[in-house]
């Protein structure tokens, strides 16, 4: 097997194993977090063809003043209560 051929498989496992990242601002509940994941785990199987099972998230809350943001960059508006979502 030639190294390119090894690379390529390794690469095709990954794309099946996607660990999730969603940051968000600290005090959100349960009841807030676990829809955004539920849309996430979605939008991933029906995008990426992931198994539904293939789910790993992890979910961070962050003082207001560690998540750094510009509130108006390319014109759009963003508050507090914005949220980033990392898939690799």
């Amino acid at each position: 097997m030639t190294r390119q051929v090894q690379k390529q498989q390794c690469s095709r496992r990954r794309n099946n194993y996607a660990i999730v990242r969603i940051d968000l601002q600290k005090g959100k509940t349960t009841e807030f977090a676990r829809p955004v994941s539920n849309i996430v785990s979605q939008a991933i199987i029906e995008t990426v063809n992931v198994p539904a099972n293939d789910r790993f998230q992890v979910i961070t809350q962050h003082e207001k003043e560690d998540l750094i943001y510009d509130p108006e960059y390319l014109g759009i508006q963003r508050t507090n209560e914005i949220l980033f979502i990392q898939i690799p």
